[in-house]
Order: C-alpha cells, then sequence, then structure tokens
C-alpha cells in the first residue's frame, strides 16, 4: 500500500519550502472498502484524478482502521505542483464515483482551519473600515507637476518622481515579481505577477491592496476604468476542454466571477468597450459580446458573421467595427454594429482586398480602415484608406489613394491630424506625410522624405511627435517634430534603442533598450531621458536592465471647453503656480541655507574642541619633559688612540 508523505511523516526528498501542502488535496467521501479491494479502488481514484495533473509517485495514501479492518472512507493525493491541485478542486469536486459517493476535493491546506472552527458560534467583531488612499500620488504638495516611473533592473524594482535634475527615489523592492510588472490604465494599482498568482500594490507606502490565486499566470489585463482583471494561465499538456484558463476578477472584493476556457493567441483574448460595460472576443465565424458585471453573453447569443476575421471597440461609443475578408463571390467588407443592440449601423463593401487593419481616433469621431488592394495582375498590392466620419448623417466615406507600402499609422491624439509611414521596398528609407480632416476633406499638410524611421510616438497631448528608427536597421534614429508648425524641432539617437515612451504631461520622452531583447547586449541596456523638443536629459546604461513605465494619469476632469480656457489664459493661471513652485523652491533653499549653517556651526565647534584637545596635549607634553629633564644622565666619549692602517 502506498505510503503517506505528509506533516509528520516527510520523507527528506521533498521539498516543503518550495509548494508547502499546497500541492495536496484531501478526497472525502470514498467507498470504505476491505484489504482486497484498496488496489481497485485507488486505480480508479487514480486514473480519475490524472485529469487533473501529473502526482508523486506513492502519493496517494488512504488511511486504515486496523480494528475494523477497512480504510476510512477517504484519502490524501499529493501532486507535483499547486496548479494541478487547484486544478482538481475546482474541477474534480463533487465528481461522482457511483450512485451512492460523491467525491468531495478540498485542499490540505484548509484542515487546519476547519479543525479551528469552535463548536460554539461566535459573532465576529466588526472591523472599522480602513480607506486606503490609493490616489495620493495625484495631489503630492511637493510633486504637483511631476509624474512617477518605475524600472527593473534585474532583480531590483525602483520606483521615482520624475524631478528634471534629481529624481527623486520614492520605493525600492528586491524579487518583487516573477515575470514583469504591469500599471493599471488608470495608475491606482501596479500589478505584480507570481507563481501563486497576482498581486496589486498601492497607497502611500506600496502596501497589498488585493490577491488574486492564479497558478501558473503568465498574462494579465485590466478593463478601462479597473473594475475587472482578466488572468490568463497557460492550458496543461492534458488540455481538457472546459479547462478555464482564461479569469475575470472582481477588483474591490477579489472575487472570481467567471472563468473561459482558452489560449492566449492574440492576446489580449477579450477587447472592453471605452467604459468596461461591455467586453467581446472573437471565435470562428462569429463575435461574442459578454455584458459587465454579470459576464453573461449579451442576448444570451453571439453575432453571427460568417468568415468575420477582426473587429475592435469605438473608443467614446459602444459600437464595434470589424471586417470581414472576400469570399467567393462575396466581396470584403467593413461593418459597424451598435451595442447591445447588434443593429448593423453601417456596413461598406469593398473589393480585391488582401488585409484591412482598423484605427479609430481617440475621441471615436472617425474610423480610419487601411485596405491593401490587390493591382490588376494580382501580383502585388497598393494602399488605400477609408475614412468613415462618425459623426455626420449616415457616416459618410472619404478615400486616399497612397503609392507606396504602408509602414505604419496614428492619430493625432485630441485632434484631427493623422500621419503614416509609407515606403518603396527599394529604398530602406520611408517618407511620412501629415494629413488633416478640415470640413469633411482630407487635407495634405506635408511629407518628409527619406527618414530613417519605423514607428510613430504621438505626445499624448497631441501636437508633437517623435519619428524613430527602432531595432534594425535603424538603431535608435529620432527625429522630434512639432505638427503644429511642421517643423524640425531636433535629431538625435539612442543606439540600439527599441522602446519609447511618453510621459501623461506629454513635456519628457524615454527611450530604452531591454536585456530582453534577444538581440540586445547587456552593455547597452538602460535608458535615456528625453525633453519633447529633443534634449538630452540623462543618460542611464544600466546592466540587466529589462522594463520602464512611466506611471499613467487618470483622464482630466474638465471638459474641452474648460481645457481651452485653461490655455487661453495660460499666462494669467500660470502665475499661481508659479508662486508656490516659487515658495516650495525658496523653502528647499532656506532649508538647504540652514543645513548649511549648521554643519558650519557644527564644524567650527568640532575646530575649537580639537584645538583646546591639542593645547592641553602639548602642555602635558612640555610637562612631561621638563621632569625627565631633571633626572637625566649625560653620555661622554674619549678619544684614547687612532690607528691607520692599508689594506692591499
Amino acid at each position: 500500500m502506498a505510503t503517506n508523505r505528509l506533516q509528520d511523516d516527510v520523507d527528506d526528498d521533498v521539498d516543503i519550502q518550495q509548494f508547502g501542502f499546497s500541492n495536496v488535496v484531501i478526497i472525502d467521501q470514498m467507498p470504505i472498502v476491505p484489504p482486497e479491494k484498496i488496489q481497485k479502488l485507488q486505480a480508479i481514484i487514480l486514473k480519475i484524478f490524472a485529469r487533473a495533473g501529473p502526482f508523486q509517485e506513492d502519493g496517494f495514501y488512504m488511511p486504515f482502521d486496523s480494528s475494523k479492518n477497512e480504510t476510512l472512507g477517504f484519502g490524501f493525493l499529493e501532486y507535483t505542483d499547486p496548479k494541478s491541485a487547484s486544478k482538481a478542486v475546482e474541477t474534480l469536486n463533487r465528481t461522482k464515483l457511483d450512485k451512492q459517493h460523491i467525491l468531495m476535493v478540498n485542499y490540505y491546506e484548509d484542515l487546519k482551519k476547519y479543525e479551528s472552527i469552535p463548536d460554539e458560534y461566535v459573532a465576529p467583531q466588526a472591523k472599522e473600515h480602513e480607506e486606503k488612499d490609493l490616489t495620493w500620488w495625484l495631489y503630492e504638495k511637493n510633486h504637483l507637476t511631476h509624474d512617477q516611473y518605475i524600472f527593473r533592473q534585474g532583480d531590483e524594482t525602483e520606483i521615482y518622481w520624475n524631478r528634471p535634475k534629481k529624481p527623486t527615489l520614492i520605493y525600492k523592492k528586491k524579487n518583487w515579481t516573477d515575470s514583469y510588472l504591469m500599471w493599471s490604465p488608470l495608475g491606482t494599482y501596479l500589478a505584480t505577477l507570481r507563481i501563486q498568482g497576482i498581486t496589486l500594490w498601492g497607497g502611500p507606502s506600496w502596501q497589498k491592496i488585493s490577491n488574486f490565486q492564479h497558478p501558473g499566470v503568465k498574462l494579465i489585463d485590466f478593463s478601462p476604468r479597473e473594475q475587472y482583471l482578466i488572468s490568463f494561465s497557460p492550458p496543461t499538456k492534458d488540455l481538457d476542454k472546459n479547462q478555464e484558463c482564461l479569469i475575470i476578477w472582481d477588483i474591490k472584493s477579489e472575487k472570481k466571477l467567471r472563468g473561459f476556457p482558452g489560449d492566449s493567441v492574440g492576446w489580449p483574448v477579450f477587447k472592453w468597450s471605452f467604459d468596461g460595460k461591455y467586453f467581446a472576443r472573437i471565435s470562428q465565424d462569429q463575435i461574442s459580446v459578454y455584458e459587465a458585471p454579470s459576464m453573461t453573453l449579451l442576448d444570451k447569443k453571439s453575432i453571427k458573421i460568417p468568415n468575420v476575421k477582426d473587429f475592435c471597440w469605438s473608443p467614446a461609443q459602444h459600437i464595434i467595427s470589424c471586417y470581414v475578408p472576400e469570399a467567393g463571390d462575396n466581396p470584403a467588407k467593413v461593418i459597424l454594429y451598435d451595442i447591445p443592440s447588434k443593429k448593423d449601423r453601417r456596413t461598406t463593401n469593398i473589393f480585391n482586398v488582401k488585409d484591412c487593419k482598423m484605427h479609430w481616433q481617440d475621441k471615436g469621431e472617425y474610423l480610419c480602415v487601411k485596405i491593401d488592394r490587390f493591382t490588376k495582375t494580382k501580383k502585388s498590392t497598393s494602399p488605400y484608406f477609408e475614412i468613415f466620419f462618425m459623426k455626420e448623417k449616415g457616416i459618410p466615406i472619404q478615400g486616399l489613394e497612397v503609392k507606396n507600402k504602408i509602414v505604419a499609422f496614428a492619430w493625432e491624439p485630441k485632434g484631427t491630424r493623422f500621419v503614416f509611414i509609407h515606403s518603396d521596398n527599394n529604398t530602406p528609407r520611408s517618407d511620412v506625410s501629415f494629413y488633416q480632416l478640415d470640413d469633411g476633406k482630407i487635407v495634405h499638410l506635408k511629407t518628409l522624405e527619406k527618414r530613417q524611421v519605423n514607428y510613430l510616438f504621438w505626445s499624448p497631448r497631441g501636437e508633437h511627435i517623435v519619428l524613430a528608427g527602432l531595432k534594425s536597421p535603424f538603431n535608435g534614429a529620432l527625429e522630434f517634430f512639432n505638427a503644429a508648425k511642421m517643423e524640425t524641432l531636433s535629431t538625435a539617437e539612442h543606439y540600439a534603442a527599441s522602446e519609447l515612451e511618453w510621459d501623461p504631461s506629454g513635456r519628457y520622452v524615454v527611450t530604452s533598450s531591454s536585456s530582453w531583447s534577444p538581440t540586445q547586449y547587456s552593455s547597452d541596456s538602460g535608458y535615456n531621458m528625453w525633453t519633447f523638443y529633443g534634449k538630452l536629459l540623462s543618460k542611464n546604461m544600466l546592466e540587466k536592465f529589462n522594463q520602464f513605465m512611466w506611471r499613467p494619469r487618470p483622464q482630466s476632469l474638465l471638459t474641452e471647453e474648460q481645457e481651452k480656457e485653461v490655455k487661453n489664459n495660460l499666462k494669467t493661471t500660470s502665475t499661481k503656480y508659479k508662486e508656490e513652485e516659487n515658495k516650495r523652491r525658496d523653502e528647499a533653499l532656506k532649508e538647504r541655507r540652514l543645513l548649511r549653517q549648521k554643519q558650519k556651526k557644527d564644524f567650527e565647534e568640532y575646530i575649537t574642541k580639537k584645538k583646546k584637545e591639542l593645547e592641553e596635549e602639548t602642555r602635558r607634553r612640555e610637562k612631561e619633559e621638563e621632569s625627565a629633564n631633571l633626572y637625566s644622565t649625560r653620555r661622554f666619549e674619549r678619544i684614547i688612540e687612532t690607528i691607520t692602517e692599508i689594506l692591499e
């Protein structure tokens, strides 16, 4: 019979520190059988529980009552990892063995919790509600004009205030995550991933806010307003069709709302509406839209769209745009659906299409569809843009034909300009063209020719953009450009840069080179800080540097009219903040002056003390020398004879 390896009878080869007992489950409500039937029952139980994952050799134990010569009706099973144990509890609990026996499966670690329950009920004492300040960083008195950023170097994680001349360290922690870090969309939480699950941190002291148990988690995603969290753990090798790899959590209550089978292909698997009220996923010939917080399928049925390939949400309305490729004699289509009615708001047919990409403007007023059309010979393609004017009646469409291959496209945030990179395949350099939508027309603004560029990065405030040549073949070429004046502010280079990110204010830019990149040398890893006009502020070469992120900020509560009023009266309103900044600067200078005065005073007192000690020591030695002279002995020498001898 198998031996037990639990609690007081633990083998030396079992690494209890690795998992504790989180990989052990208790199986209850098993049949009570005599010795001759134990082997058969064990084979049946192990066959059932092998569905959850591999278990240790001799890892199953059924206690035996010698006085009655029969088993006790329960047993212990030790899996090789906690993830398999979790799957056994979630999927095999209440498994029907036969008509009389329904197996109950629980974690072994819960045993002590259940044993400690008193016989008499004692009402728990109500705890005072502790309000956690999760927005402290938005109104920190001395940092109203500063943003935060975080970076990882090896096992170390550091968070800073971005002060222009000297960044201020806020928090530092080692081994904070097993893989990577992630800010929530509004910057309220910092998520860390461990083998057991996800932890959210926040507040001035970076305390633990929430914890979500999802063993083996690899990917996470937040809803736009931070109500929900989606986590993904890769399926095990013996994939069960019903295995829940995707889990949706309520962040505040830490409750699991729903689980889904699936994989991480096309992450994020679910796409959220702008307000987090709906989320959707694409599968063969359909788009499934779910409602929050019930997490149920909208109207209990999916939107049937034969051959659908891609979809995306409007960033301002409950509208889904989807792309359907050509199929037989049916042309390709771009369809707009209203949610929750699922009504077709607008459909346009497009012909001779190889591929199609959809780009929404951030206000949801325009949708740009980039189409790659086959030429007449079908041997090559030519790009074409169709822009949907969403605010106008009937949603009219304007077209724009482009001759060369499109490398990248980007809308200006909070604006009506857009820019794209287009290139002739025969040359390594590309052209960059700027356009603007004006009174229902597409107006060409300017084309920059033969640039070393393959990425576009708009400032979050619009107007400024960085034209970047990242990775191979450009290795970090940067051009800082003002789109309002259509002029280049400066050019620069960060050799081997692979990432670029604007801070939320649009005043600073960070380019980075991560050691995670497979083509990166560790000696090149690190990050550079720039102003929006391209002045290099700092260069930080860090060995084993792997991640840099600005902390996001919530959207402004001001309306567009109020923001315009602030900009128009900037000189007047900025005086108040300049006075506050000058006051803080004067206070800092005063503190520094007082500190220097104290240091000077302490130094002078120290010198006076040491001079006094020196004088006392000098007097003491002089007295000792005088005393020694009174009893001194003189020594005289006299030459008796001198002999001179010549040596041959």
